[in-house]
């Protein structure tokens, strides 16, 4: 009866420990699947803070793992409905770890380092993997890196720059030129106009020479009147040069029209 007795027991424990390793198994299991399923959920986008969170958080304790999804909503403000399936594994993976882990607490401390170095080694593969995801992705999209981007956007900068120099060089010799035609114009219009003005002067000086022209016409004429020697020859002169100032001051009198 006694040896029985102590084999039921000692089964009773065996069964226990392969019900704890079982659920151990599983929980590694659903944390796995449930971490796999949010990074190809979130393949095209950096995999969010949370998944590290909730893998690791059974190491310490399963609320903790249930607080994360509620924190990362708190935090983004929002809830992927899509990423709660993976979410789900992954908490239930950490309690059923956690329970396993804590039956009894002798057990607990002899593999209290089993889970952080699952956890570290989970880690550092996911950080792998998103590393090289991203160099996959870069290389068959071909995105140019940041030094490229950089250095194609001090080059247009300096385009952009050089170009608005050129336009400020060229405006400002558009500038310089009609600066250039206005004075010109201006020179011209003063010469016209000191032109005009001696032209007007010269013209009233042939107009006060054919005044005193006609007095000594009109003189000439009574000396010829009178039969003085002479006077009909300088009388004839004197119509002569009459007749020229007249026709030099009809052609000033267009002028000045």
């Amino acid at each position: 009866m006694e040896t029985r007795g102590k084999q039921g027991v000692m089964d009773t424990s065996e069964t226990r420990k392969q019900t704890r390793k079982a659920a151990e198994v599983i929980g590694y299991v659903l944390i796995g699947t449930g971490y796999l399923y949010c990074f190809v959920m979130l393949w095209v986008n950096v995999i969010h803070w949370w998944g590290a969170g909730a893998i690791l958080a059974y190491i310490f304790s399963p609320f903790l793992a249930l607080a994360i999804p509620v924190i990362s909503w708190i935090i983004e403000g929002t809830f992927p409905i899509l990423l709660f399936a993976g979410w789900g594994a992954m908490i239930l993976g950490a309690v059923l770890v956690s329970f396993a882990g804590k039956v009894n607490e002798e057990e607990t401390k002899k593999r209290s380092i089993k889970p952080i170095l699952i956890g570290v080694l989970v880690v550092a593969l996911v950080a792998l993997g998103i590393l090289a995801q991203h160099k996959i992705t870069g290389l068959i999209s071909e995105e140019p890196d940041a030094k490229l981007i950089e250095f194609r956007e001090m080059k247009q900068t300096q385009l952009r720059q050089a170009q608005a120099d050129t336009q400020n060089e060229n405006k400002s010799w558009g500038e310089r030129i009609e600066i250039f035609e206005r004075s010109r114009y201006l020179v011209k219009v003063i010469k016209e106009t000191f032109e005009y003005t001696k032209l007007k002067e010269y013209h009233e000086f042939k107009l006060a020479q054919l005044d005193e022209l006609e007095i000594q016409l009109l003189k000439l004429r009574l000396d010829v009147d009178q039969g003085k020697d002479g006077a009909l020859l300088d009388y004839n002169l004197l119509l002569t040069q009459r007749q020229f100032l007249q026709q030099d001051i009809k052609e000033m009198q267009q002028l000045l029209e």
